[in-house]
Parts: structure tokens; C-alpha cells; sequence
């Protein structure tokens, strides 16, 4: 993780030293509000571990991808005719189910997840007085649910993970902003109980890539 935020460092100043004279941060400057669409690859790795004797551990990761819409707000403020800092609050109704079928019996574990919040920063360096590139680093929170017969109940937790994301913006001389962006979601381990005939545990994380594309307005 520390090469990739050097990674986005290094591409704001490289941009920056290169760009300084054709830039105009402050055309981004404002309030904004955008609508987005988004692709997410969602990962669950995790193992299971037995409570009997034996205590057997199995290991294996699950897998979803989907399309959702989203939306967002924020503000912009611009440091100098190169740099600005966008503050960014977005949601995401990002809606993923995993199901962990137990082909031997019953012991079936269905996991959804839903609702994602991101609070972020970007980080902007203009490339043009109307285009720039960002870097994001940000905290995401969503909801999952674990229920299935392979449960003894079913289980909700509130995850919290870290942003890293990197993008681009144009404006129009209207106020009418396109972006893309790029990015990953490492999120907080959970774990679930009582699980299967022998009530084991199962403890996991999960990882979300992106990428998105947006449209918005800047006031």
C-alpha cells in the first residue's frame, strides 16, 4: 500500500512541475453535485474454522461484480492556478451477494452487501485550465448481512476501509464536469459465528475495485 500512495504522489508532482503554466485550479473551485456510474469487483477472503476436536481450518474466497448508480457532493477549493483539494461525500447503493453452498448438507451461508458511504479528499493537479488529475484517499463504511441455514443466526455488521483512487476531470465552460476514476477498497475483517453442524467461526475481509464514471455540476 505505501507504493501505491507514492505512486499517486509522484503523479501529481511530475504533473505539476511539467503543467504549471497552461493550469487554472480555480475553475474547479465551488460546490458540486454529480451522478455516477460505477463497475465493483467485490472480493471476500476468508477462512472457517471448526470447534470440535479436530479443529480444521478451511481457507477460500468469494467473489461478485455489479453496476450501480450513485451520487455525490462537495467542494473544491483551489491553492493556486495549479493545485486545488476537493472534499467529496458520495453514495453508493452498491447491492453484492455471495453464497457459500455447503454441497455435503444444509450448512448454507448467504452474505449481502449493501449501502457503501465515502467520505474523501482529492487531491488535484490541472494538467489544462479546464482538465486535472487527482489522487483520492478517503473512508468508505457499508452494511453486510450473513444469514443462511449454515447459521445459527443471522449476523450484521457496519465495515469501515480505507480509499485509494486515482482519476481525471474536465470542465466546461458551463459548469459541467465529466470525471473517471480508478481505485480500491480494503475494508475492516468480520467474522461470523456459530457456523455449520459444528458451530465454527469464520472470519474474513473484503476488497472492492472500481471504476467509475460521473458527471456532475460545479456552482
Amino acid at each position: 500500500m505505501k507504493i501505491i500512495k507514492f505512486l499517486f504522489v509522484s503523479l501529481l508532482l511530475i504533473t505539476g512541475m511539467t503543467v504549471k503554466s497552461h493550469a487554472d485550479a480555480s475553475n474547479f473551485a465551488g460546490f458540486h453535485i454529480a451522478l455516477e456510474a460505477s463497475a465493483n469487483g467485490a472480493m471476500v477472503d476468508g477462512e472457517h474454522t471448526d470447534t470440535d476436536a479436530s479443529a480444521q481450518v478451511t481457507k477460500g474466497t468469494a467473489g461478485a461484480v455489479g453496476v450501480v448508480a450513485g451520487a455525490s457532493i462537495g467542494y473544491t477549493m483551489a491553492f493556486d492556478d495549479m493545485f486545488s483539494v476537493t472534499i467529496d461525500g458520495q453514495w453508493n447503493p452498491m447491492d453484492h451477494s455471495f453464497k457459500a453452498d455447503d454441497a455435503a448438507n444444509t450448512d448454507d451461508v448467504d452474505v449481502n452487501m449493501d449501502h457503501m458511504y465515502t467520505i474523501s479528499i482529492e487531491l488535484n493537479a490541472n494538467v489544462t485550465d479546464n482538465s486535472a488529475v487527482y489522487a483520492k484517499f478517503g473512508q468508505s463504511e457499508f452494511e453486510l448481512e450473513a444469514s443462511g441455514t449454515g447459521l445459527d443466526n443471522a449476523q450484521s455488521f457496519d465495515l469501515n476501509g480505507d480509499v485509494y483512487a486515482i482519476g481525471t476531470k474536465t470542465m466546461m465552460d458551463n459548469g459541467v464536469f465529466f470525471k473517471s476514476e480508478m481505485g480500491m477498497k480494503d475494508y475492516d475483517t468480520f467474522k461470523l459465528v456459530g457456523v455449520g453442524t459444528g458451530d465454527g467461526t469464520v472470519s474474513a475481509d473484503v476488497d472492492v475495485a472500481y471504476g467509475s464514471m460521473a458527471v456532475g455540476m460545479t456552482f
